[in-house]
């Protein structure tokens, strides 16, 4: 904050809740600084000229605070659980919004493999970057790339998006999308759905010879 006497100033103070001061920097009869604000309350301006005179019954200032309420992450696309295909990359539609805009952003996942129980399950996070970390609404597209993992037939990816507000008094809130598996399909299960899209193919074929 910033203002301006009709004298010239020797000190100058913000008093907050009459018990926290907070001096400010004086120059003539200008005087500027600031606070955090870390609880609802008041405050006033004390103000001392340089004759030592102090203003009288200062304007006393209400604080009140906003409630910051927690992110909402979502992953738009695909959605649901799906079958990775064979180039094993998984596009991905990460939306978000808060009304402070957001901090961090990653995708958090487990691997199930199906031959092997006591393979390593535990929780590993990916950071996504974004821009414009002040906007209140958020829109990451992400082509996951999953050949790194060493998927074999019949194992799963469970995954979810989490995000990070810019709550800087109280914290961080983050929040987490619902859980989705992208499942890495078996040999047998890839040549049943060839056949199928074979057979469609060949029904489709008949269809239009026997129009002809």
């Amino acid at each position: 904050m910033s203002l301006i006497s009709n004298k010239r100033l020797s000190k100058a103070s913000i008093i907050i809740n009459n018990k926290k001061q907070i001096q400010l920097n004086v120059s003539n009869n200008r005087a500027s600084g600031g606070f955090r604000i870390r609880e609802g309350g008041h405050y006033f301006i004390k103000l001392i000229d340089d004759q030592r005179f102090e203003n009288q019954d200062p304007i006393v200032y209400q604080i009140k605070l906003m409630e910051d309420i927690y992110p909402n992450v979502y992953i738009s696309y695909p959605g649901e659980d799906v079958d990775l295909t064979e180039d094993l990359i998984l596009p991905l539609t990460i939306e978000a919004d808060d009304d402070f805009g957001f901090s961090a952003l990653r995708l958090g996942y487990r691997i199930i493999r199906s031959d092997h129980p006591f393979a390593d399950t535990s929780l590993k996070f990916i950071p996504l970057t974004f821009e414009t970390p002040q906007k209140e609404k958020l829109l990451v597209n992400f082509d996951w790339d999953l050949t790194p993992l060493d998927l074999f037939a019949g194992d799963v990816v469970r995954y979810y998006a989490e995000v990070f507000d810019n709550d800087d008094v109280s914290g961080p809130k983050g929040a987490r999308s619902q859980t989705y598996s992208a499942r890495f399909p078996t040999l047998e299960e890839i040549f049943q759905e060839v056949n199928a899209k074979q057979e469609n193919t060949y029904e489709s074929f008949e269809g239009l010879y026997e129009k002809s």
